[in-house]
């Protein structure tokens, strides 16, 4: 069902559209498009932090590095130093998961063309968070995401296919994740986003639809505050998270030579 409403509200958008700019606006780093079709600029070290929080659950943190690479290409690495689970006890803390992730902006957004990016990655079980038995192996994930500007407003699609790791099943499970995300700029430096985003995982009878808002403040030019929320529609959703964040370009490098791509 959010899949349908994804395409209704891309159909009935589109069709009161000002002329396209080519100029998608940066919303935050922690919602489902991401950083929608850009790369960090090569030799830029930027890092990012956020705390995502589920005031009856659960709370996560997650640290990142990103690092942009010539002909529009950035590497990422994120860590989640503390995690707090549902279940009771001590066994509930600990660190969490390690993701590595390359991305590359196959298409620059102009007048006449969106902006497009393809992104690879994987997320390995290194949690200790519940202290759970691991399988060694790895979830894969494969992403592509389109966005272009509209006068003010900037429109992004997002999709996902995920291949996780279940040590219970020998079978090959896969997460579909798709999201529709509408952002425009309040001014100073301040830009708002409204996405919706749905999760089916159909081998595992699974789904989840969330509704998130958020701003991102650029303060200057090289420090934005974050704060974003998601609230759950149906499915296995959670009520409500809450999450705050930053990102920050610590080191400019210096422009690195193309690799040819």
């Amino acid at each position: 069902m959010m899949f349908r409403f994804l395409l209704v509200a891309t159909a009935l958008g589109a069709c009161a559209l000002p002329p396209a700019t080519g100029e998608p606006l940066d919303t935050a780093h922690f919602s489902q498009t991401g950083g929608g079709t850009s790369a960090a600029a090569s030799g830029d070290l930027e890092l990012e932090a956020e705390v995502d929080i589920d005031p009856s659950e659960s709370l996560s943190t997650a640290v990142g590095v990103v690092f942009g690479l010539p002909d529009r290409l950035e590497v990422g690495i994120a860590w989640s130093p503390y995690d707090v689970l549902e279940q009771p006890g001590p066994d509930s803390r600990g660190s969490g998961d390690v993701s590595v992730a390359i991305k590359k902006q196959v298409l620059e957004p102009s007048s006449s063309q969106p902006g497009w990016s393809i992104e690879l990655g994987t997320q390995l079980d290194t949690s200790e968070a519940g202290h759970l038995e691991r399988s060694g192996e790895a979830d894969l994930y494969a992403a592509t995401a389109l966005a272009q500007s509209f006068g003010a407003h900037t429109w992004t699609g997002y999709y996902e296919l995920v291949f996780p790791d279940d040590p219970d099943d020998d079978s090959t499970l896969v997460e579909h994740v798709a999201a529709l995300q509408w952002a425009t700029e309040l001014g100073a430096g301040q830009v708002v986003h409204l996405e919706g985003i749905g999760t089916v995982a159909p081998a595992a009878d699974f789904s989840a639809t969330y509704l998130g808002a958020g701003l991102a403040w650029a303060v200057n030019e090289d420090w934005t505050l974050e704060v974003g929320t998601l609230v759950g529609l149906a499915g296995e959703s959670e009520d409500f998270r809450l999450l705050l964040g930053f990102t920050t370009v610590a080191a400019r490098l210096g422009r690195i030579g193309s690799f040819g791509l």
